[in-house]
């Protein structure tokens, strides 16, 4: 997969397993993907851009939209490195014939618009939000319902349509308090989540895929799986390993809203790459185990309490470094 290194947005818009990750229709791609993005984080801002291409261009079937003519004038713009300007304006069938006579120069472009008019359908979402590392934010939604968006997550949702269609599209983690009335969705690569009114914490990163149900009754389908959680109760899936685990909660994972985490034999790398994100830093050395379990609890206000609250337990030794914590084990 070195290819994808080389790879610009457009490139895996038009890849087909690509796509299939986006929609979240082949177990296969979906890990095949999920690993090399972790393994790539460097190249995130382009997939996330992708993705939009994949997901959120309108187009009628007789016709390219505004934002599609846009995106490809701005291709044939940047191949040609030309100063001739083009009008935004003209038909879709004029845009195709101008492209063909800059060949091979435009063919990037006309591969593009091939691609954008032959992608699968699907929701389009109006309004999009992120949040960076050590960053949550809240949004109200328009029937009051109300997300809270964990560190370095992306949701969507289209605003103007949403009386006829309450869907939400989440990458990362979120906590929903969802207003009573008609089906509420929440879509990610992982699987969905489904609801009438509730509250509940989803959790989608890499392959791991978990849902906490604390009021209510929430559909979890996730690999052609539909799990039904009522109050108290988690499924936490792991498609990796095709592993379903479905248990009473006994530390809720949503109280990162409140700067809290508690953990129940949870994998030590998962803890890390939570401290990672909510401090905006990295943990260098770390070689773990997916065995090694850690129970605890800690508060996100001091790094330095944190680190030590985790890893002195564990005979782990802390020490700063340019670049971050260096983690290794203690002397003996």
């Amino acid at each position: 997969m070195e290819k994808y290194l080389h790879f610009e947005s457009i490139d895996f818009a038009q890849e087909a397993s690509f796509i299939n990750w986006v929609n979240a229709s082949n177990v296969s791609d979906i890990n095949k993907w999920n690993k090399w993005i972790a393994d790539n984080p460097q190249r995130r801002s382009v997939v996330e851009e992708a993705k939009l291409i994949v997901t959120g261009i309108k187009f009628k079937p007789e016709s390219a939209s505004k934002d599609l003519e846009n995106k490809i004038w701005n291709n044939i713009e940047a191949a040609t490195s030309s100063t001739q300007t083009v009008s935004q304006s003209k038909s879709p069938s004029s845009m195709i014939r101008l492209l063909k006579k800059w060949a091979p120069l435009a063919a990037a472009a006309i591969v593009a618009l091939l691609v954008f008019v032959n992608l699968p359908s699907g929701n389009i979402y109006d309004t999009n939000l992120s949040t960076d590392l050590a960053e949550n934010i809240q949004e109200l939604l328009p029937d009051g319902s109300i997300i809270d968006i964990n560190a370095e997550s992306d949701i969507a949702y289209d605003k103007e349509k949403w009386a006829a269609s309450r869907e939400i599209k989440l990458e990362g983690e979120a906590y929903f308090s969802v207003k009573k009335g008609s089906k509420f969705t929440v879509v990610t690569s992982n699987g969905n989540v489904e609801v009438l009114g509730t509250s509940f914490n989803v959790f989608s990163r890499g392959n791991i895929f978990s849902v906490e149900c604390e009021t209510g009754k929430v559909s979890v389908t996730a690999d052609g799986k539909e799990i039904i959680l009522t109050p108290n109760e988690g499924v936490r899936i792991d498609l990796a390993e095709n592993e379903v685990s479905k248990t009473e909660i006994s530390t809720k994972r949503s109280s990162w809203r409140r700067g809290s985490f508690n953990y129940k034999d949870v994998a030590l790398r998962e803890v890390f790459d939570d401290i990672e994100r909510h401090f905006n830093t990295k943990l260098i050395g770390v070689n773990l185990s997916n065995t090694q379990l850690y129970t605890g609890k800690f508060s996100t206000t001091n790094i330095d309490t944190v680190l030590h609250r985790v890893c002195w337990p564990l005979n782990l030794e802390v020490s700063k470094s340019s670049e971050g914590y260096q983690i290794s084990a203690a002397k003996k």
